[in-house]
C-alpha cells in the first residue's frame, strides 16, 4: 500500500510543495538527475533563481469557431515504412515545439501546472524556439480566465473549444499547430518530472520515431481505501520493463510527443465519435503504427498524476475500469473496420469478457468468504472490465467523460466501420 504523506518526500516536493497530502502509488521514486542525458536535464538548476533577462512573453486569447475541415484518414495497412522514420530529430534548437494542456474546469491546477511547464521550456535552452498552448473545452472560457491573472515568462497561447469532448480538444490543439514540428500532449490534472520534455526530445532526437511516450506515477491526495489500492486499479507496473528505447504499438496521449510532420502527412486526427467515451488516443496512435509509424518509449519522462480523494473510491474505481475496458474494446473494432475482421474482433473480445466475468466472480466470492481483500478487490476489478469489454463487443458505448459535464450514460450502437472523411 501507497503510504500517505504526512511531511514533505521527494515526491510531494516535486509534485507541488503545497500538497503535503499526497501519496505516490508508484514506488519509483522522483529523480533529480537524468541517467544518460546529456544537457540541461542531467543537471537541473536552481528553479528559485530567476531567469536571465529576455524580450517580454506573449499571451494571445482567443475564441474562434470551431474547425470544420478536419479529415479523418482511412485506416491503411502499410507495414513499417522506413520514410516515416526518418525525421529530422537533429537540429533541436532550430524544431518548433508547443506543449498543449487541454482543460475543462479544472482550474485550480492550472496555475502550477503553467509554472512547471514553464520551467520544462526554459530548460530547453535559449536556442529552442517552445511554447503552451492551454485549450480551453469549456465554452464559458473557466481555464482563460485563471490563465488571465498569471504572469508567464514563455509564450502562453489559450483557445477556447467550444465544441465539447476530449477529441474535439485534442483536434483543436492540432490546427493550432499548423506551422509547428513537434506536439507534446500532457493532460491538465498532471506535473511533470524535472527534465522531461527535455528527455522526451532527446529522444526523439536520438531514436528518429513519429511519437514518443512517457510513464505516468499516480499520486494520491489524502487517504486512500486499501480495498483500491489491492485491487491495482491503477497499477502500472507493467511499464516497468521498458527501457528507453523500446517499440510500442499504442500510446496514452497524457504523456505523448508526437512529429507533426507525420502527422500531417497520414492527414490522421482524433476520431470526434468518441469525444465523451475516450479511447480516441489508443485508436489515434494504434492508426499511427499501422501506417508504418513507430512510437518509442522514454522511460526518463515521467509525469505525476494527480488523483483527489472522490476519484479513488470504490465507486469511482470500478466505474473507471469498465470505461477503460469499454474504450479499449471500441477502439479496437473500429480499426478493424467492418466485416468479417470486426466481427472476429468482437467475437474474440466477447469471449475474453466472459472469461473475465467469471473469472473475477469466483475470485470476489472466494475473497469475501475468507476475507482476503486483495481477492476480493482483483476480482471486482475483473468484473467490472470484462463487462466494460463484452459490452462495446455487443455494441454498446459508455460516455465516461460525460459525468463532467452531466452523468455518464450508455449510448446505442456504434459501427465498426472506417471513418469517413469530414466535408468540407
Amino acid at each position: 500500500m501507497a503510504p500517505v504523506l504526512d511531511a514533505p518526500s521527494a515526491v510531494a516536493r516535486s509534485v507541488d510543495r503545497g500538497h503535503q497530502g499526497w501519496s505516490t502509488a508508484s514506488s519509483h521514486p522522483v529523480p533529480t538527475e537524468r541517467p544518460g542525458l546529456a544537457g540541461p536535464a542531467a543537471d537541473v538548476p536552481d528553479l528559485d533563481r530567476k531567469p536571465e533577462p529576455r524580450e517580454p512573453p506573449t499571451t494571445h486569447f482567443r475564441r474562434q469557431a470551431p474547425h470544420r475541415g478536419s479529415k479523418f484518414a482511412l485506416y491503411r495497412d502499410l507495414g513499417h515504412d522506413e520514410d516515416l522514420d526518418r525525421q529530422p530529430p537533429g537540429r533541436r534548437g532550430g524544431v518548433k515545439v508547443t506543449v498543449a494542456v487541454l482543460t475543462f474546469r479544472r482550474t485550480g491546477y492550472l496555475a502550477p501546472l503553467v509554472s512547471d511547464l514553464e520551467r520544462e521550456i526554459r530548460l530547453l535552452g535559449a536556442g529552442s524556439t517552445a511554447r503552451l498552448l492551454v485549450v480551453d473545452n469549456d465554452p464559458d472560457g473557466s481555464g482563460r480566465a485563471a490563465l488571465e491573472s498569471l504572469s508567464p515568462s514563455v509564450d502562453i497561447a489559450c483557445v477556447v473549444e467550444p465544441r465539447p469532448g476530449i477529441a474535439a480538444a485534442r483536434n483543436r490543439a492540432l490546427l493550432e499547430c499548423a506551422e509547428d514540428d513537434v506536439l507534446v500532449f500532457i493532460d491538465d490534472d498532471e506535473r511533470p518530472d524535472h527534465g522531461w520534455l527535455h528527455a522526451l526530445l532527446a529522444t526523439r532526437e536520438q531514436h528518429g520515431p513519429v511519437a514518443v511516450s512517457g510513464p505516468v506515477r499516480t499520486v494520491y491526495g489524502g487517504h486512500v481505501d486499501p480495498w483500491v489500492e489491492a485491487g491495482r486499479f491503477v497499477d502500472r507496473s507493467h511499464h516497468d520493463r521498458k527501457r528507453t528505447g523500446d517499440l510500442v504499438t499504442d500510446a496514452a496521449t497524457n504523456n505523448l510527443l508526437l512529429d507533426l510532420g507525420t502527422v500531417r502527412r497520414l492527414g490522421l486526427t482524433f476520431d470526434e465519435s468518441l469525444r465523451l467515451s475516450g479511447g480516441e488516443d489508443s485508436l489515434f496512435t494504434r492508426q499511427l503504427t499501422r501506417a508504418g509509424g513507430r512510437i518509442v518509449w522514454c522511460a526518463e519522462a515521467w509525469v505525476n498524476d494527480l488523483r483527489p480523494g472522490e476519484r479513488t473510491t470504490r465507486r469511482a474505481a470500478l466505474r473507471r475500469a469498465y470505461s477503460l475496458a469499454n474504450s479499449e474494446t471500441v477502439a479496437e473494432v473500429k480499426l478493424a473496420g467492418g466485416g468479417p475482421a470486426s466481427l472476429r474482433v468482437r467475437a474474440r473480445v466477447l469471449c475474453g469478457g466472459l472469461v473475465r466475468v467469471g473469472a473475477g466472480a469466483a475470485s470476489y466470492l472466494v475473497g469475501s468468504g475468507t476475507r482476503r481483500l486483495p481477492w476480493q478487490a482483483n476480482g471486482a476489478r475483473l468484473v467490472a472490465r470484462g463487462l466494460g469489454a463484452t459490452s462495446a463487443a455487443v455494441g454498446l458505448r459508455h460516455e465516461y467523460y460525460a459525468a463532467q459535464r452531466s452523468t455518464p450514460r450508455v449510448v446505442g450502437r456504434f459501427s465498426g466501420r472506417r471513418a469517413a472523411r469530414s466535408p468540407r
